[in-house]
């Protein structure tokens, strides 16, 4: 914790002003500037340390690409990723993660007041903790195109395994995966061969939907 500056000079004056001998003000004075200086030097860094990030910032990026490409499904290997630290269940009240949003990606020519028209296909269909967060995101990313595109929400605050079966339901219906295309799907939500607990609710989930 930083000390707070203001109350430590106003010791070093009260004190000193009890012994008032000419030593006493004088090492009073050197250890005020010392202390001023130094003060003056931690703001000078803290600035610094701004700028750099504000610079950083409008980069809107790192200096190397993923090394994992375009497996870590976004288009633009050089942003930044997303905030891991909003993925989680502070209370521990789902097994497998915090309700989530599913959204769809479309041109704009293809959604009317808000809804698709007839026979329109998405180009990315997503789930997130929040939806108009994430659009942030993939605007920063290039993925979206204020200009252009629509973002629709299919399902809001919905349970975390229903939401993986249906972005794996609308990734399939819709056919959104191009490895072509880098504003496309790259990835399955999960695979179907999953045999693990999260996997399993994924598909059971899923299978609810396809019956239904």
């Amino acid at each position: 914790m930083m000390p707070n500056y203001v109350n430590i000079a106003l010791g070093y004056f009260i004190f000193f002003q009890m012994k008032s001998s000419n030593e006493k003000k004088i090492v009073f004075l050197t250890r005020m500037k010392k202390l001023i200086a130094f003060f003056v030097l931690l703001l000078a860094l803290t600035w610094n340390l701004q700028e750099a990030h504000a610079k950083e910032k409008v980069a809107q990026g790192y200096i190397s690409q993923d090394p994992i490409g375009l497996e870590g499904n976004n288009p633009n290997l050089y942003a930044y990723v997303s905030d891991s630290n909003s993925w989680i269940d502070p209370f521990g009240l789902d097994p497998f993660g915090p309700n989530q949003d599913v959204y769809a990606l479309f041109n704009k020519a293809d959604v009317v007041n808000g809804v698709p028209v007839e026979g329109a296909k998405p180009y990315y269909v997503g789930i997130s903790q929040n939806s108009d967060v994430r659009l942030g995101q993939h605007t920063n990313s290039g993925r979206f195109n204020p200009a252009t595109d629509v973002k629709v929400d299919l399902h809001k605050d919905i349970d975390y395994a229903k939401a993986r079966a249906l972005e794996q339901h609308n990734i399939e219906k819709f056919d959104t995966i191009d490895k072509s295309n880098p504003k496309a799907n790259q990835q399955n939500s999960f695979r179907h061969s999953r045999t693990d607990d999260r996997g399993k609710a994924f598909k059971k989930e899923y299978k609810k939907i396809k019956c239904g």
